[in-house]
């Protein structure tokens, strides 16, 4: 079992967490809350085992759930992932209830268009990542992507409603030859997002930099480019 990712809920008093575990074959997803003061756990949705299967909530099943953020609406956003497929699900925090609000690569949720102008319906939309997400003040999304031959390395933003997608910066060489704000190639993984004094900070798991990011612009500036036991 992993627990990946967590925030402090504090309306409720509470540690937040998003778990994963079991095989591959059959991911299951949870999220936990621990009380700050009594350190009572509660499993709030999903499914754990505990002798025999059980679950809570209603809803959208999770599958793999990577991260957890709290939403400016009082509701928990959790990002899960199923294969070759990141999602969005709104988590009800008194009940328990799941609602998918956003998945990567389903034409009935806005997608950021791939670096192929000559994709078939499956690759229309950039390989969203799911190793982490931000919630912005206005509700919506950042996510990033990662498919070097066909459509580089960036960020996206997905509206609060699910409905709309775009590109916040973008790196990499595209067969469509786009690119998004100024610096260095992002390279790996985007992870690890924060938001801080109006930019995007976010890390990077090849070359392992840390970067901030001007979300009007794109632009990218390094702050840390080496791991810290080699400085």
């Amino acid at each position: 079992m992993t627990i990946p990712l967590r925030f402090v809920d504090t309306a409720r008093s509470a540690l937040v967490a998003s778990v994963y575990w079991d095989g591959a074959s059959t991911p299951k997803g949870l999220i936990v809350s621990d009380d700050l003061k009594t350190w009572a756990r509660t499993f709030v949705s999903g499914e754990w085992h505990d002798g025999a299967p059980r679950s809570t909530g209603s809803g959208h099943a999770f599958t793999h759930v990577k991260d957890v953020q709290p939403g400016k609406d009082g509701k928990w956003y959790a990002l899960a992932y199923k294969p070759q497929r990141a999602e969005i699900v709104r988590v009800e925090p008194s009940s328990g209830a799941r609602t998918l609000v956003w998945a990567g690569g389903d034409p009935k949720f806005g997608q950021c268009a791939s670096g192929d102008p000559k994709a078939t319906t499956g690759d229309k939309a950039v390989q969203d990542t799911h190793e982490g997400f931000a919630v912005d003040a206005d509700g919506s999304f950042l996510l990033g992507y990662a498919n070097p031959q066909r459509d580089g390395r960036g960020i996206v933003r997905v509206s609060a409603d699910g409905s709309k997608c775009s590109d916040v910066t973008a790196s990499g060489k595209r067969p469509d030859g786009m690119t998004r704000g100024t610096g260095d190639e992002l390279r790996g993984f985007v992870q690890g997002f924060a938001l801080h004094e109006g930019a995007i900070v976010a890390f990077t798991t090849q070359e392992m930099k840390l970067w901030s990011i001007e979300p009007a612009t794109g632009n990218r500036t390094v702050l840390v480019d080496k791991p810290l036991g080699e400085r």
